[in-house]
């Protein structure tokens, strides 16, 4: 039996307050990794589901309505090349 293929999309995200919305998004269902970065954005947030439109409300939804979070930029995968666990 074939796996079900999920679309993955890149989450950047600035902070109001890092350490209040790291661990809520942590939470999150849907969320799968949660990375502090440098630069200009503080989180890296890779974000799985059925299709854009799932992964879509997610984001607008929930990930954005998070305490701390203050703004996300959003980059939708097209093609994994490499991928370790």
């Amino acid at each position: 039996r074939q796996a079900l293929a999920l679309s993955v999309l890149l989450a950047l995200i600035a902070c109001l307050c890092a350490a209040t919305a790291i661990g809520q998004l942590a939470k999150l269902d849907g969320v799968y990794e949660v990375h502090m970065i440098s630069g200009d954005w503080d989180i890296l947030a890779k974000v799985r589901g059925h299709n854009v439109e799932n992964i879509g409300q997610l984001v607008t939804e929930r990930l954005r309505e998070l305490p701390g979070v203050g703004r996300t930029v959003t980059c939708a995968v097209f093609r994994t090349v490499k991928e370790e666990t």
